[in-house]
């Protein structure tokens, strides 16, 4: 189909993230007020499953999409389904083994992006709680989707002032590793003066 013709819709899975962004609005909203983990239900997932939508983006802006509890039951649905996957996600906390096992079921036309925003030793200055670990086993991970298996995956890089030195090193190490690097301003930002 051609672009223009493609029905997309971006999903909110969850509210759970092991992360603690500083701009994140699930960040924000948990200081005011006890924010409780919403999974979104597997009959609204199965609804989604027999839509007339052909790409479901399963994005983070209020949670992680990974941690759904019953997160790799929904990517199975979804693509039994005929759907387009694209996925957005720090990657860290789980597993190799467990990202080998979605690489299984993606295919060509699915797409996994990494958030990422920094380097050795710069990564975890905006997204709290992503450890030097996370970083060395999400840069593995990447790398076996990228070579063995037929699912493209992305490493999103947003520059702040603690990571932009280290840009064109991540650049490099991922090129290197044949996963694409792409760089994106983040919205989130209240202009020049914003810490």
């Amino acid at each position: 189909k051609r672009l223009s013709m493609v029905k997309t819709a971006a999903l909110e899975l969850t509210t759970r993230c092991r992360l603690e962004c500083p701009k994140c609005e699930r960040t924000i909203m948990k200081k005011k007020e006890k924010l409780a983990n919403v999974d979104m239900t597997m009959e609204l997932v199965d609804f989604y499953c027999a839509s007339g939508f052909d790409k479901i983006i399963l994005s983070g802006s209020y949670g992680d999409p990974i941690y759904h509890p019953d997160f790799l039951e929904i990517v199975k649905r979804l693509k039994a389904a005929g759907k387009v996957v694209w996925i957005s996600t720090n990657g860290s906390g789980k597993s190799k083994e467990f990202f080998r096992e979605l690489f299984t079921v993606l295919d060509i036309n699915d797409q996994v992006s990494f958030a990422i925003d920094g380097y050795y030793g710069s990564a975890g200055g905006y997204r709290v709680n992503f450890t030097e670990s996370d970083f060395e086993k999400a840069i593995e991970v990447l790398e076996m989707g990228s070579k063995e298996f037929d699912v493209r995956v992305r490493w999103q890089y947003i520059p702040f002032s603690f990571n932009e030195q280290d840009i064109e090193k991540a650049r490099d190490l991922a090129h290197s590793k044949n996963i694409h690097f792409m760089i994106k301003k983040s919205s989130r930002w209240d202009g020049p003066d914003d810490p």
